[in-house]
C-alpha cells in the first residue's frame, strides 16, 4: 500500500492499452507543431470522409487555438478549472465497493505518468472542448464484462478513433505505433454536439468550432495591438521631401545612440523615406496601422466573452462581470442572480459523465454524482421540505390521513430516508437519471437470470444427451 493510499495496480496499467506506451519511442506519425505554426485558418479543415482515422487535422488545430487566441485560452482556462473543483460522491449500500470506486476516481489516469483526479479530468475536458469528444479507458481486471476496475484513464483524442461498431466502438494508436481495440464496456465516450447524419458529414461540432469565427477575428485584433505595442510593424511611412538619406541616417543615429545611453528601448514607429529633389522640405504621411472607426474593441472583445461563455456553459460573468450591464448595485446584483440560476442548467458535460460512470463503471449497488454547494439552493430546498411537513400535518388534523401514510408520503417525495419507512403503501415511485433500481425489480431479473440458466442447463443436458 502506497503513502497516499494508492494500491500498486492502480499505477501499474497492466490491462491498459496505454501499457506498453513509453517516453522516447515513436510518438506521432506527423509533424508536432503543424496546428502552432502561423495564424488561425479562416475555417477549420473539414473532416468529412477521414473522421475516423487517427491525427485528424481540424482535431489539431481545434486543440492548438488556444496558443494563438488569448481570450479563448482565458475563458476555455476558467470552464475547465470550474469543472475540476466541482464536488463529488460515491455512495451505496457495499461499503468496499463505494470505497474502491472512491480510491480509483482519485487516482485516475491522466497520462505522462501522472495520476490524479485534477489532471485527469483536465485533460479530459481539454479533450472535450477541443475536438468535441473525451474518450476514457475501463481498466478491468480482466477483459469480461462485469469484472473488478482496476482504474480509468484519459486516452489522447488524436490517438483514438471511432470505428462505427456497437461491440468495439474504439481503437486506439499507441506510441509503438499498434492499433489496440477497445470493447464497450471497456471505454466511456462523452461527446458533445454529434452529427445527425452519423458520420456523414462528420464527427461533432465542438465547442471550439462553434467559437472559431470569434476565435478569428480576436487573434487579429490581438496581433494588431502587439504590432502596434512592440514595433514589430511601422505605423506610418512619411515622404520627406528637400532631403538626402544620408542625413536621415546620421540623425537616426544620433538619435539612437542617445537613446540607448539613457537605457531606453526603440520601438519601430515611422518609416523615413526621403525624395530627393529641389523642393522645399516638405512631410506626407501614410498611415498603415489603424483600426477602422467602425471596429469599436471593446465592443468586439465583450461578444467574444459572451459567445465563448455560451459555448462553454459558463455564466457569463465567469469571463467578464460587465457583461451584466453597468446598472445600480440593487438591479445589476438581481440580474446576476438571474443569470447564476440560468446558468446551471448547462451541466450537459456533467450529466454525461454521471451517467457513463454510473451506467458502465459502477455496479448497482453504488452510485457517483457531483455536488454543488450552493446556500441560496440548499435554503430553498430546507423551505420546501417545511411546507411539504405542515401540508402532511395539516391532513393528519383533518383526518384524511394517519401518521403512517403522511410519512409514506415524505418518504415518496424524498423528505425522509426510506429507511424511516416499515412498510410501503404506496410501492409505485419515480427515477431520476441517476438513480439506480433496487427492491423487486431486482427480485424479478434474478429471478429471470435464474430461470434462464435452468432452460440453458437443460437445453446443455440435452445436447449432451444426444452425444451418448
Amino acid at each position: 500500500m502506497a503513502s497516499n493510499g494508492a494500491t500498486a495496480p492502480e499505477r501499474e496499467l497492466a490491462r491498459s492499452v496505454k501499457k506498453d506506451d513509453q517516453p522516447g519511442i515513436l510518438h506521432i506519425l506527423i509533424p508536432r507543431d503543424i496546428g502552432r505554426l502561423g495564424s488561425l485558418p479562416p475555417r477549420l479543415p473539414s473532416d468529412w470522409g477521414s473522421w475516423t482515422g487517427f491525427f485528424r487535422p481540424k482535431d489539431i488545430w481545434s486543440l492548438s487555438a488556444p496558443y494563438h487566441a488569448a481570450m479563448w485560452a482565458s475563458a476555455l482556462g476558467i470552464a475547465v478549472k470550474k469543472r475540476v473543483s466541482l464536488a463529488w460522491e460515491v455512495n451505496g449500500d457495499v461499503p468496499i465497493r463505494y470505497k474502491r470506486a472512491q480510491q480509483w476516481l482519485l487516482n485516475a489516469g491522466a497520462g505522462m505518468g501522472l495520476f490524479g483526479w485534477v489532471p485527469f479530468l483536465s485533460m479530459g475536458l481539454r479533450s472535450y472542448y477541443g475536438v468535441g469528444i473525451q474518450y476514457i479507458e475501463i481498466e478491468r481486471a480482466s477483459p469480461a464484462n462485469g469484472s473488478r476496475i482496476i482504474n480509468i484513464h484519459h486516452l489522447n483524442p488524436l490517438r483514438c478513433r471511432l470505428t462505427g461498431y456497437s461491440q468495439e466502438p474504439v481503437q486506439y494508436m499507441a506510441q509503438d505505433g499498434k492499433v489496440r481495440s477497445l470493447k464497450w464496456h471497456e471505454v466511456m465516450i462523452i461527446t458533445s454536439l454529434a452529427d445527425p447524419t452519423e458520420g456523414d458529414m462528420g464527427l461533432v461540432m465542438t465547442p471550439t468550432e462553434q467559437a472559431w469565427p470569434r476565435l478569428i477575428i480576436d487573434e487579429a485584433i490581438e496581433r494588431y495591438v502587439f504590432e502596434k505595442a512592440s514595433g514589430q510593424n511601422p505605423s506610418q511611412i512619411s515622404f520627406i521631401g528637400g532631403a538626402f538619406q544620408q542625413q536621415i541616417d546620421d540623425a537616426l543615429e544620433t538619435s539612437e545612440e542617445e537613446s540607448k545611453r539613457k537605457g531606453n528601448l526603440n520601438y519601430m514607429g515611422t518609416v523615413l523615406v526621403p525624395v530627393a529633389a529641389d523642393v522645399p522640405l516638405s512631410i506626407v504621411t501614410v498611415d498603415l496601422a489603424s483600426i477602422p472607426d467602425k471596429t469599436d474593441v471593446s465592443q468586439e472583445r465583450n461578444r467574444s466573452d459572451l459567445i465563448y461563455a455560451l459555448v462553454l456553459d459558463l455564466d457569463p460573468q465567469d469571463i467578464n462581470p460587465q457583461l451584466i450591464g453597468r446598472q445600480g448595485l440593487g438591479s445589476t446584483g438581481n440580474q446576476s442572480l438571474v443569470l447564476a440560476d440560468k446558468s446551471k442548467g448547462n451541466r450537459a458535460w456533467e450529466q454525461q459523465f454521471t451517467h457513463q460512470i454510473n451506467e458502465l463503471a459502477l455496479d448497482d449497488k453504488t452510485m457517483f454524482s457531483f455536488i454543488e454547494v450552493d446556500f441560496r439552493d440548499k435554503k430553498a430546498a430546507a423551505e420546501l421540505r417545511n411546507m411539504n411537513i405542515e401540508g402532511e400535518n395539516a391532513m393528519i388534523e383533518s383526518g384524511i390521513l394517519n401518521p403512517e401514510q403522511a410519512r409514506n408520503n415524505l418518504v415518496d417525495s424524498g423528505d425522509l430516508p426510506r429507511a424511516y419507512l416499515d412498510n410501503d403503501i404506496t410501492p409505485g415511485g419515480t427515477l431520476s437519471d441517476t438513480d439506480k433500481p433496487i427492491g423487486e425489480a431486482e427480485e424479478e431479473d434474478e429471478g429471470d437470470v435464474n430461470a434462464a440458466a435452468m432452460v440453458g442447463a437443460e437445453k446443455s443436458a440435452a445436447a449432451w444427451g444426444d452425444l451418448y
